[in-house]
C-alpha cells in the first residue's frame, strides 16, 4: 500500500488482483456476499512480492474453493479504479478457467457469510450487483471464446501457428461490437483442414460472436513468396495489432512509419515483414 499527501488530505491507495472464472460448460461462477446480498467477482488484495497474475489466481481459489485454476490468458480483462473518500482502490481482473470442479473444503464460501454458484452469462449479467463487474464479464466472454478456438486449433496436427488480430490483440475490446479475427499458420491447406475449421466456427457459434479463421501455409511464408492478405489482417499487421497465442513460430511485426510508407508504395506484402525467424 501506498500512500501520498494531495490538498492536505491523505489518499490511501490499495491494488487488487482477481478474475473471472468461467468453465467448459461456459458458465460464470459469482460470490455472494449475504449480509449485503450483493453478487461479486472473485478479488483480494496482492501480497508483497506477487505479480497480478500470482494474486488473481491465489485469490480467486481462496474464494471459490476451486483448486484446478488456470489463467486462459495472461492479459488483463479490465482495470477497475473507484474512490470513496480518501480511499482508492485499483482491481485487476484477468481471465480464468476452472479445468475441473474439484474443490477444497477450506474456501470463503465456505464461510457462513458467503455463498456462491455457476450462472450462464446471461444470468451472470443480470445477477452481477455493479455495473463495472458486468462489463468484465461481457469482455470475459472474448477471452473464453478464443481460448475455445485455440485450443481446438492446436490438436490439429497440421497447425503450426495461431495468432490473433485486431481488438482482442490489444486488448480493446468492444462487447457487441468487436470481432475475434485469428490467423493460423498451416504446414499446408487442403479440403479436409478447411472442414476442421468451418467446425471449429460452427462449435463457437453459441457465442455470438463473429470469428474469422485466416489460414496460411507456412510454405509461402518460409519462402517469402507473395500472396493477398485480407485487408483487415494486413491492417492490424501494420498496426502492430497482432499477437502470437499459441505455437511461437512466427513473430508479430514491428513497422516504423516509414516502412509502412515503403509497403504502402510498392504494394508489398505485410507477411514477409514478420516472418523472418520462422
Amino acid at each position: 500500500m501506498t500512500k501520498r499527501c494531495k490538498e492536505e488530505n491523505i489518499l490511501s491507495r490499495r491494488f487488487s488482483a482477481g478474475g473471472v472464472l468461467g468453465d467448459k460448460k461456459r458458465r460464470i461462477f459469482l460470490i455472494q456476499k449475504k449480509e449485503t446480498d450483493e453478487w461479486l467477482l472473485p478479488k483480494g488484495g496482492i501480497k508483497p512480492g506477487e505479480s497480478k497474475q500470482e494474486a488473481a489466481l491465489r485469490e480467486v481459489r481462496e474464494e471459490t474453493g476451486f483448486v484446478d485454476i488456470k489463467l486462459l490468458f495472461p492479459e488483463v480483462i479490465e482495470t477497475v479504479k473507484w474512490r470513496k473518500g480518501n480511499y482508492e482502490k485499483t482491481v485487476y481482473y484477468f481471465p480464468l478457467i476452472a479445468k475441473t470442479l474439484r474443490k477444497t473444503a477450506n474456501s470463503q464460501i465456505a464461510n457462513e457469510n458467503f455463498s456462491g454458484r455457476w450462472f450462464d452469462f446471461e444470468e451472470a449479467l443480470k445477477t452481477l450487483t455493479f455495473a463495472e463487474a458486468k462489463e468484465v464479464v461481457a469482455k470475459y466472454k472474448y477471452y473464453l471464446c478464443l481460448y475455445e478456438v485455440k485450443e481446438m486449433l492446436i490438436k490439429h496436427p497440421e497447425v503450426v501457428s495461431v495468432c490473433v488480430c485486431g481488438s482482442m490483440a490489444c486488448g480493446t475490446i468492444i462487447p457487441g461490437w468487436s470481432d475475434i479475427d485469428v490467423v493460423v499458420v498451416v504446414n499446408r491447406l487442403d479440403s479436409l483442414l478447411y472442414q476442421f475449421f468451418r467446425e471449429v466456427l460452427a462449435a463457437t457459434e453459441g457465442y455470438g460472436i463473429r470469428t474469422s479463421i485466416f489460414p496460411i501455409e507456412k510454405e509461402e511464408i518460409s519462402q517469402g513468396r507473395a500472396f493477398q492478405l485480407d485487408g483487415k489482417i494486413r491492417d492490424a499487421i501494420f498496426l502492430n495489432q497482432f499477437k502470437v497465442i499459441a505455437g511461437g513460430k512466427i513473430k508479430p511485426p514491428k513497422i516504423t512509419k516509414q516502412v509502412m510508407r515503403k509497403l504502402a508504395l510498392l504494394n508489398l506484402l505485410a507477411l514477409e515483414m514478420f516472418v523472418r525467424k520462422c
